[in-house]
């Protein structure tokens, strides 16, 4: 169920931060992208409680490759916080599909205080206009 917010908050971090941004299907990070991961790296894993008994050995692996690691996530009494960089702990009792909606709010705060980082303002995206009008 996290997919589509994740896709949407790489959007967001490549518009507002003019950097470059992946979005995968977390167990898909096994295939392939897991060789871009270095100590210059920040992965951002969004959990669900279905999916924990596979995410969490993914994040350690993810973690052994020296990449910094944000895990979201609700239920998962501690067991990540031996092997997360950082860690946004929901407690809540909404279902895995209503968690896109309070996890967004922060993937869009990280994209905004990356952009200031870089000294870009997030408000005017490169090449980008706030309304797309298409000529017919």
């Amino acid at each position: 169920p996290m997919l589509g917010i994740v896709n949407e908050a790489s959007l967001k971090m490549q518009e507002m931060t003019i950097s470059v941004s992946h979005a995968f299907h977390a167990l898909e990070y096994r295939h392939g992208p897991m060789s871009t991961a270095t100590q210059n790296t920040l992965i951002c894993i969004l959990c669900c409680q279905p999916a924990l008994r596979y995410e969490i050995p993914l994040v350690k692996d993810l973690k052994k490759l020296g990449a910094n690691i944000l895990v979201f996530h609700s239920h998962s009494n501690g067991r990540f916080s031996d092997f997360t960089d950082y860690e946004i702990n929901i407690q809540d009792e909404f279902s895995d599909l209503l968690k896109p909606l309070l996890f967004m709010p922060l993937l869009q705060m990280l994209a905004y205080y990356r952009a200031k980082a870089k000294n870009i303002n997030p408000d005017t995206p490169k090449n980008l206009s706030q309304v797309v009008e298409l000529s017919l």
